[in-house]
């Protein structure tokens, strides 16, 4: 994670300046005619480009995670189970690494890194893990595994910001990968869904936002984009500033939603998650499922403006 000596003006900026080839090709594949990203006035404050894997260390505790050292928490930040945990009545168990799980079980768990391509996986239980993560439900243990990573820990912001992250999504029956962020004060129900893809509908995407409590939300519902997201990646981002959120793939708008009158003041952080089944896909996994399935991340940043609030503890 860096942050850069100069101001960023736009996408293509920041990607030339660090060697990246950007194609005209690939940032016309989705909404060509949307208006473009403009990042006038703003510069990045986050910066990671998984050249390593950054777990944090100190698990697998809430307490040790929060005095540890590293970027990406890979738990809930909410969750007290030392194993991990789930939600939403999903089908995979999101495996906490630091837990000691023996029999040959990774050490990053369902994470890992190589050519500076982040990658979580969501499988079958393995044998390692059979008879150790917690039944879904009474004598039927979890079928699949996958993983959650946060900054809840290390990165956090309140508006101005614009946060993006250069993904290629899976394809298959109940897989439902997410880029989204949540509030550091757990009295909140502040998110923003940044991006959710669900099933084989690969050519769809949504972006949401969920405050309040009872929770109140504002979505897209599933867009047909014109183009397979699971075939190349693509960038997926959010600007939130005082009065708006604007959503953004590869760099065209998608969504505009202006900040309720009741959204509460507080800082957010981000969420990589790679979910299997549960409400948003709806069905459980089948046999026409890949497995495994891999969610890939080439790059998060999160550009601010002089006037950006973050908290920046890695």
């Amino acid at each position: 994670m860096y942050s850069l000596p100069f101001p960023v003006r736009n996408v293509a900026t920041i990607a030339l300046a660090f060697g990246f080839i950007v194609t005209f090709m690939e940032k016309a594949q989705v909404l060509h005619a949307a208006p473009v990203l403009d990042l006038t006035g703003y510069s990045v404050i986050f910066f990671e480009d998984f050249d390593t894997l950054s777990l944090r260390t100190g698990g697998p505790t809430r307490a040790g995670y929060a005095s540890g050292s590293g970027i990406w928490t890979p738990r809930y930040y909410w969750s007290k189970n030392p194993k991990g945990d789930t939600h939403d009545k999903e089908y995979a168990w999101l495996v906490d690494p630091a837990y000691t799980w023996g029999d040959g079980y990774p050490a990053s768990g369902q994470f890992s890194v190589s050519n500076s391509i982040l990658t979580i996986r969501a499988e079958s239980t393995p044998p390692s893990l059979i008879g150790k993560i917690p039944d879904r439900t009474v004598g039927n243990p979890y079928p699949w595994v996958s993983g959650i990573l946060s900054t809840a820990n290390s990165f956090s912001f309140k508006a101005p910001i614009y946060a993006e992250a250069r993904i290629k999504v899976p394809k298959g029956t109940a897989l439902w990968p997410a880029f989204w962020m949540w509030a550091v004060n757990r009295n909140f129900n502040n998110e923003i869904d940044v991006v959710e893809i669900v099933n084989t509908t690969t050519n769809k995407s949504s972006a949401a936002i969920h405050w309040q409590n009872p929770i109140q939300d504002a979505d897209t519902g599933p867009i047909d984009r014109g183009v397979d997201l699971s075939l190349a990646y693509h960038t997926y981002g959010v600007q939130w500033t005082a009065t708006d959120f604007n959503f953004y793939i590869d760099g065209y708008l998608i969504w505009t939603h202006s900040v309720p009158v009741d959204w509460e003041e507080t800082y957010m952080f981000m969420y990589l998650g790679f979910a299997v089944g549960g409400p948003l896909p709806g069905v459980p996994p089948d046999k026409t499922t890949p497995d495994p399935s891999d969610l890939l991340v080439d790059w998060v940043r999160v550009w601010g403006t002089a006037a950006t609030p973050y908290l920046n503890t890695p």
